[in-house]
């Protein structure tokens, strides 16, 4: 019987070479052409690269078991990454973009007919990365999966501009092309970059105050909720609710599974409640 991992594994060095390869045709073409254009591509492929390549030893990381001095766990290794990714993707872009209207202002001539023919071996590239990638809910794949699909926009709007510029309109347009590709890219990840900053933050995309007020509606004692997520895939909150002080243990534990459900809506997997006496602190 085949193990699931070996085939992630596979899976995984299958990508990361195809990245890798990308990474390598959009850097020979920029030192080949000293194109801009080439290089703010590259400078999100390396990024691609490093993070697909690691994204295994991470998950295993992540995947081992608790013990006496992680309860929780390693699952930040995995924000920890991301957060690194993200900070050398953004010292990339910026060097591209200073770059960019150096090569601008200077009047530096440069060469398009390189950045037409990586991006056009890049599409077929990019489709075998898609559908080599392991799209299941346990993995990271499937959100590198659907930023390959944004890689995919990305390289034909590269392609546009890089033919516009070849037969139309001159090297202008690749300067102005960086640009956009930079805009795209930074705008297109926003989301990602705001997630684990707030994961490090230890703090949610949801309104706390807006779940506990629905969680009040059912359970008016509840108070004090605190949700956080440890990592893109684990969300976990606790809550305090007063209860009468004759509940039976039965009745704690059939409580606790409804507060469960109801927060497992806002993508909650793991909850503690804290029940306390009405009585509590009375004299």
């Amino acid at each position: 019987m085949k193990n699931p991992l070996d085939r992630l594994r596979r899976n995984n060095i299958l990508t990361a070479s195809i990245y890798w390869v990308i990474l390598g045709l959009f850097l020979y073409s920029y030192a080949r052409s000293g194109n801009p254009l080439s290089l703010s591509v590259a400078s999100d492929r390396v990024v691609d690269a490093l993070s697909i390549s690691l994204i295994f030893l991470v998950n295993r990381i992540s995947r081992k078991p608790t013990e006496e001095y992680h309860s929780y766990g390693f699952h930040r290794v995995e924000a920890l990454l991301n957060i690194s990714v993200i900070i050398l993707f953004v010292a990339l872009s910026s060097y591209s973009a200073i770059l960019t209207t150096q090569l601008l202002l200077n009047g530096t001539p440069i060469s398009t007919n390189s950045t037409v023919i990586s991006s056009a071996i890049t599409i077929p590239l990019l489709i075998m990365a898609a559908l080599s990638m392991e799209r299941d809910e346990a993995s990271n794949f499937r959100v590198m999966f659907l930023h390959t699909l944004q890689d995919f926009g990305i390289i034909l709007v590269t392609l546009a501009f890089s033919l516009l510029s070849l037969y139309y309109m001159g090297q202008f347009l690749d300067y102005f092309g960086s640009y956009v590709v930079l805009f795209i890219i930074l705008y297109g990840n926003r989301k990602m970059f705001r997630r684990n900053v707030n994961i490090l933050l230890e703090g949610s995309p949801i309104s706390v105050r807006e779940v506990e007020d629905k969680i009040r509606e059912e359970f008016p004692n509840a108070h004090h909720l605190h949700i956080w997520d440890i990592c893109q895939h684990q969300r976990v909150a606790t809550l305090h609710l007063s209860v009468p002080p004759f509940m039976q243990i039965g009745e704690l534990d059939s409580t606790k599974t409804m507060i469960e459900s109801r927060l497992s809506k806002y993508g909650v997997n793991h909850v503690t409640v804290q029940f306390e006496s009405r009585d509590h602190g009375k004299s």
